[in-house]
């Protein structure tokens, strides 16, 4: 989204800032800790840092915020807003895992849906994310007709891309490690998460690899602490094999980059992989128009 409005739209991102330690309204800095205003936003703005992102946990308040102190913002992008019913969005995207489909949930508090699926019916289109590259028609109707959207709700259906491997800091361990992922390089990869879902990150390296992958998982916005780095070194030593790196998400990288924890990382080949999103077949020509078509009215 923010790189399909930003070459045509002055945009801001404004987000809760899940996670963060501080209060009120803040615009993030890309030099600042995911204390101040958590990890995703920071991640944002140090992935696009000519980027407008703002937190608030008052979404209304945070909206007349931009507004007054920046008023050549034309486009604003709410993240985890559907719910938020003291805002009114003109388009309303909703992403549904792959995975975890909210047909086969259930209402809060004996599953993780905050409204009944009936809810999707105000959005304006559904993405959902993290399908299999290789993606049969044959499932994307079964799970268009699951989701019961009808005939005037767009859905679109997109998987994730995995970039090179990018050092967490320049060191010695990190420029003497072999990158090159592939079935022949022989490769014992610790994978160190604290994201909702890595099964797929874990089974893209898995099926890269041809290997099984070591795992460190934790919850979601899961902040690290020097013990949780001290048993990462441990479990890391006992690794067999010359070729073996640690590898994590670009998310948690975020996290890892703590002023504390960074130096207790030096001597380990520690990486991120980044990602992209991409869409299946005509999916992204289609998503492009309905999005373009929406601003081009404001």
């Amino acid at each position: 989204m923010v790189k399909l409005l930003s070459t045509t739209r002055d945009i801001a991102t404004l987000s809760r800032g899940y996670g963060r330690k501080s209060k009120g309204f803040l615009w993030v800095k890309a030099d600042g800790l995911p204390a101040e205003y958590g990890d995703e936003p920071l991640q944002l703005k140090q992935k696009f840092t000519t980027l407008d992102v703002a937190v608030c946990e008052d979404r209304v308040k945070g909206i007349n915020q931009i507004i007054e102190e920046r008023p050549y913002i034309n486009t604003l992008v709410l993240d985890d807003a559907f719910q938020h019913r003291y805002v009114k969005p003109g388009l309303a995207i909703v992403l549904a895992d792959y995975h975890n489909l909210p047909n086969d949930d259930y209402l809060l508090p004996s599953g993780n849906l905050r409204e009944s699926i009936t809810a999707l019916r105000r959005a304006h289109a559904i993405i959902v994310t993290k399908t299999h590259k290789y993606f049969s028609p044959l499932e994307r109707e079964g799970i268009i007709q699951k989701l019961k959207t009808g005939p005037d709700i767009p859905v679109f259906f997109s998987y994730y891309n995995y970039g090179a491997l990018v050092p967490l800091a320049e060191n010695e361990a990190t420029l003497a490690a072999n990158t090159k992922l592939n079935k022949d390089s022989n490769h014992n990869i610790l994978l160190l998460t604290g994201i909702a879902n890595a099964e797929y990150m874990k089974d893209y390296l898995t099926e890269t690899l041809l290997r099984e992958v070591h795992h460190m998982e934790f919850k979601d916005h899961y902040q690290f602490t020097e013990g949780d780095i001290d048993k990462l070194t441990q479990k890391f030593s006992t690794i067999a094999g010359k070729n073996k790196l640690i590898v994590t998400t670009e998310k948690d990288a975020v996290r890892l980059r703590a002023a504390n924890l960074l130096p207790m990382l030096a001597g380990l080949p520690v990486f991120y992989m980044p990602v992209e999103v991409s869409f299946h077949g005509n999916d992204k020509e289609a998503f492009d128009k309905l999005v373009n078509n929406y601003v081009r009215n404001y």
